[in-house]
């Protein structure tokens, strides 16, 4: 079973920044034409970040970015991860430290698991 992604990102510093945008600046689609979103519009919010309005729904209600959602959000904006999230760097160390942790585990399980198959057939 696949253990489940870390998503340490919270969205609303990209909610904070699309609605700074929305405010401030007229946006274009891929094909160049012109629209203006509106801060709640997931249909646009999903058109500028590129990806889908039901992946923009769960961030919005708490699902959390993981830290390559982070990084794609911040590059569709024209910022860095750290301009949205400070710690961002910290965070994915811990992310690389966990992941890490969990390849340890499954190793450890697998060995584990061959020296008892091991042990019954001796036996």
């Amino acid at each position: 079973m696949t253990p489940p992604r870390i998503r340490p990102f919270d969205f609303a510093p990209v909610q904070r920044e699309l609605e700074r945008r929305f405010d401030v600046m007229d946006c274009w689609d891929a094909q160049g034409h012109p629209f203006r979103i509106e801060a709640g519009d997931a249909n646009r919010a999903s058109e500028l970040l590129g990806v889908s309005r039901k992946l923009i729904g769960c961030w919005r209600n708490g699902q959390g970015l993981t830290d390559v959602d982070a990084d794609h959000c911040a590059i569709a904006l024209g910022l860095h991860p750290v301009d949205l999230w400070p710690d961002y760097f910290e965070i994915c160390e811990d992310i690389e430290r966990q992941l890490q942790e969990r390849a340890a585990d499954a190793h450890q399980r697998a060995v584990d698991k061959r020296r008892s198959k091991r042990t019954v057939v001796a036996a």
